[in-house]
C-alpha cells in the first residue's frame, strides 16, 4: 500500500477497499489508502505498527486503523477524522463496530478466546448461509460482506463483488 508519494510503501496484514476505491488496486500493490487496514502486532512489528505505521497511515489517509496485539491482548481501534487519528472504544457488551465497514461488527473477546463457530451464527444472524467449495468450511453471507470459518475455528474475509481484502 503505497499512500503518498513521499511516505515508504506497506503491507498491512489485512486491508478492505470499498468498491469506489478498488480502482487504486494495482497487480502487484495499493496505490493509495486502504479504507481499513489492520496490523497484527508481533514482538519485532510492535514499535513499528504503533509508531511508524501509526502516523504514516494517518498522514496517508486510512480511514480506520487497528492495531491488534495478541500477546498483550489490546486491540486498539483508530478513525481518521478531520485528518488525525480519534482512539475509538467497543461499546458496553465489548463489541466494536466498523465505521468504515456498514454493518460490520466483531466482540472484541473473540480475538483472544475464539468460540465455537455456532455460538458465532447464533450472534451474528447470518443473512445467508453459502456453500462453500472447500471441505471443512462455513461460508456466511452478511449484507454485502461474506465470511469464512475454517474448521480449525479460523476466521477469514473472503472478497465478493462488494469488497476486496
Amino acid at each position: 500500500m503505497k499512500t503518498g508519494p513521499d511516505l515508504p510503501g506497506r503491507a498491512p496484514d489485512i486491508i478492505f477497499l470499498r468498491n469506489e476505491n478498488l480502482g487504486m488496486l494495482k497487480h502487484t500493490y495499493l496505490d493509495g489508502p486502504a479504507d481499513l487496514a489492520i496490523e497484527i502486532v508481533s514482538e519485532e512489528s510492535r514499535l513499528r505498527d504503533r509508531g511508524e505505521k501509526f502516523a504514516e497511515y494517518e498522514v496517508g489517509g486510512v480511514k480506520e486503523y487497528w492495531i491488534i496485539d495478541p500477546v498483550m491482548r489490546r486491540t486498539d481501534f483508530f478513525l481518521l477524522k478531520k485528518g488525525r487519528y480519534e482512539r475509538q472504544v467497543e461499546d458496553v457488551q465489548g463489541i466494536y463496530h466498523s465505521e468504515v465497514i456498514q454493518g460490520f461488527w466483531i466482540k472484541v473477546a473473540w480475538l483472544w478466546d475464539l468460540p465455537p463457530v455456532l455460538d458465532v451464527l447464533r450472534e451474528s444472524k447470518p443473512l445467508q448461509l453459502l456453500f462453500s467449495p472447500f471441505k471443512h468450511e462455513i461460508r456466511l453471507q452478511y449484507d454485502k460482506i461474506q465470511m469464512c470459518f475454517a474448521a480449525e475455528h479460523q476466521s477469514i474475509f473472503r472478497n465478493n463483488s462488494e469488497s476486496y481484502l
